[in-house]
């Protein structure tokens, strides 16, 4: 999927030069149990850098498995990386994709409360 989306993809990156692209971390679990972050897919499949500015406290059970009210329940499952340099800069938030915007909002407020000029977010489907 990542291939056949990517020269639109790639269109849509053009628009926000300057920003830092990040993708939304799995767990680790999820991470070892696909073998591959699909947002990280997404962005590779374009050429494009991205850093790893968040990563994921603990492992929930997939979003597309559960319930509306589960979803939006859920508590802020991410941290900022050790490291990681947020304030004042401008950045591009990837996931693949968006079912109640509750894991892109959780990434938009923690980037924000970190000192992010500006946040911006991307999905390839809804």
């Amino acid at each position: 999927m990542r291939q056949t989306f990517s020269p639109q993809v790639k269109q849509v990156l053009r628009k926000y030069r300057g920003f830092t692209i990040v993708p939304l971390p799995l767990s680790s679990e999820r991470q070892k149990e696909r073998g591959f972050n699909q947002g990280e897919e997404i962005i590779k499949a374009t050429g494009s850098f991205y850093e790893n500015l968040l990563i994921r406290k603990h492992h929930n059970r997939p979003q597309a498995s559960a319930k509306r009210q589960e979803r939006l329940k859920l508590k802020q499952p991410y941290s900022v990386a050790p490291n990681a340099i947020i304030c004042g800069r401008k950045i591009l938030l990837v996931d693949d994709v968006y079912t109640t915007g509750r894991t892109i909002y959780h990434g938009v407020e923690l980037l924000y409360a970190h000192g992010a000029k500006s946040v911006a977010t991307f999905t390839l489907a809804r």
